[in-house]
């Protein structure tokens, strides 16, 4: 709920902003542009966020936030190779 609701009012924030759009970036490369008008609702002159499409992309961006864990290993020569943890939206 944190997520959705922080992501939620960087869409409605600054309305008045040049920029349309949110760039969402993983481990310094961009995986997504969002354009803001795409996820509000101009109703009565007040921009409210379309939930709806608001929780499909967010479910999308997880999907692609989402690494395994890989577990701990012995190398050729004997050495433990450490484990790696995984990542997941929260």
């Amino acid at each position: 709920m944190g997520f959705a609701f922080s992501l939620a009012l960087l869409l409605i924030t600054n309305p008045l902003d040049p920029m349309s759009f949110l760039q969402v970036q993983m481990e310094d490369r961009t995986v997504a542009m969002v354009d803001r008008a795409d996820y509000t609702l101009p109703i009565g002159g007040v921009s409210l966020v379309d939930v709806n499409r608001l929780q499909t992309m967010m479910e999308a961006l997880a999907k692609l936030a989402y690494q395994e864990p890989v577990n701990a290993t012995i190398n050729n020569s004997g050495g433990i190779v450490p484990e790696k943890k995984g990542t997941q939206a929260p």
